[in-house]
């Protein structure tokens, strides 16, 4: 009897340890699946990107999308840092604020913002898309803002004359998304400013034709003589700007645009822009979009 007591004992021992290791093995997992799983990255309207990893280079961040597959940036002042580390460290996945973001982007998934098109419908949220058609169905593609840099170089002349030419860049020969229509709707909705205008909207957002290189797209050059004086050199598309719904405005070429890279960008004035821009190319052959359907709400 002693000897089946110890016997017993020794597989209950065992027994014991393997159900310990094996909640460890759970307790872990889990924690994985926070920490690399559910990463993100938490904006300050509140929205948020699923990402793998991010870092930060200057004054973007930059971040690998788990939903796209891809790197993208956007401006650091835009960034929650207290929130993206209390939820990348596991804090506060449960709190009130982020579970209402969740219930916000469950509902933006569903599409209830103002239709575009059958059974298409904007996201009740801010943002900037573009209207495309692909193989016949039509979908709402998101743009990303796209930082340029300023790059200058000093031209020297005969008489102790000199300008200063400034040309803004946006790396890469292409923007990630291609429409494949001739005549792109653009629906914009940001955070205005608070003493705006009411019809300054018309004025705020035009679209520009970019120069293409061999690594890049310039914007457009800026020429600046010795006494300050200002000379641009930008391509605008002519456009008409107008209010859509519910906060929306809709951007709209006058004409067809030809095949090649353009961006949307928000004036500051007469002849100041912003240099984070809204980019995207023009193109009937590209391959559909990583992100096309996404917003698309018709049932298959």
């Amino acid at each position: 009897m002693m000897v089946c007591a110890e016997t017993m004992q020794r597989r209950w021992n065992w027994t014991f340890r393997l159900l310990t290791v094996i909640c460890l093995i759970l307790v872990g997992l889990t924690t994985y699946s926070i920490a690399q799983v559910g990463k993100r990255l938490i904006l300050k309207d509140g929205t948020w990107q699923g990402i793998t990893q991010y870092e930060v280079r200057g004054d973007r961040a930059r971040y690998f999308s788990s939903q796209r597959g891809e790197w993208e940036e956007v401006p650091t002042q835009l960034v929650d840092w207290k929130a993206t580390e209390e939820w990348n460290a596991g804090l506060n996945q449960t709190s009130p604020e982020l579970r209402q973001f969740d219930a916000e982007e469950e509902v933006e998934a569903e599409g209830s913002g103002p239709s575009v098109a059958p059974g298409l419908k904007l996201p009740i949220m801010c943002g900037v898309f573009v209207l495309d058609t692909f193989s016949d169905r039509p979908s709402l593609e998101e743009l990303t803002q796209n930082g340029s840099a300023l790059k200058s170089n000093l031209r020297s002349a005969v008489n102790r004359r000199a300008s200063i030419i400034q040309q803004f860049e946006l790396n890469g020969p292409h923007a990630h998304v291609q429409a494949h229509v001739p005549v792109p709707q653009i629906f914009v909705n940001i955070e205005k400013e608070p003493n705006a205008h009411p019809t300054a909207f018309k004025d705020r957002f035009r679209i520009l034709r970019l120069e293409p290189k061999k690594d890049s797209r310039v914007l457009g050059r800026v020429k600046v003589s010795v006494l300050g004086e200002q000379n641009q050199s930008l391509q605008f598309v002519p456009a008409r700007v107008e209010s859509f719904s519910e906060g929306w405005l809709k951007v709209t070429p006058l004409g067809t645009l030809d095949s090649g890279e353009y961006a949307l960008v928000e004036m500051l004035g007469q002849n100041e822009f912003n240099s984070y821009v809204w980019d995207f190319g023009v193109d009937a052959n590209a391959p559909a979009n990583s992100t096309s359907g996404k917003t698309d709400t018709r049932k298959p």
